[in-house]
């Protein structure tokens, strides 16, 4: 198990029935009045028993749908699971050592991947959108201030022409 943490979304469908998200892979876990059942593990990465065990304390089943990495390789958190017979050479295959090592590259190589487009909005962030926000916040400031200069001027008119009609002089 990696020391990957809250890779995993989580969202209840129903009372007692949840979907658990991580890439492009979906777990349901579903809690009954004695016992929950986790259909299907993914593909082990991340604490996904600890995630269940946040929402359940009840005794677990987990089941595999069949024998590909994106189902049963998160088995090995649970102690095993429950698989049809025919899957169980093809579950093995794919819980092997070379099968894992090629999930965990492709998964090394699909997170550079996003980095680098992280880094690329960041960028774009840094030297193409805050500039010319900072160039906007300036120009939106400027046209404050010189309102509120014509503003000052207008009151100032104003109660020269209150004094004048009150007292019938001017301040000058």
């Amino acid at each position: 198990m990696t020391h990957l943490e809250n890779i995993y979304t989580l969202r209840a469908l129903e009372p007692g029935i949840y979907r658990i998200g991580n890439s492009a892979v979906f777990m349901d876990l579903i809690v009954g009045g004695h016992h929950a059942l986790l259909f299907d593990t993914g593909y082990g990465f991340g604490d996904l028993r600890g995630l269940v065990e946040s929402i359940t304390e009840k005794p677990l089943y987990v089941v595999n749908s069949h024998g590909h990495v994106d189902h049963a390789c998160g088995n090995e958190q649970f102690g095993g699971a429950y698989i049809h017979p025919l899957d169980m050479e093809l579950c093995r295959e794919h819980n092997g050592r070379e099968m894992r090592m090629a999930e965990l590259e492709k998964t090394a190589q699909l997170l550079a991947e996003e980095i680098e487009r992280t880094r690329r909005r960041v960028n774009a962030l840094e030297h193409i959108m805050m500039p010319r926000y900072l160039v906007a916040i300036r120009q939106i400031k400027s046209k404050l201030e010189e309102n509120e200069r014509g503003n000052i001027t207008r009151l100032m008119k104003v109660k020269d022409m209150m004094l004048e009609e009150a007292h019938h002089y001017s301040e000058k």
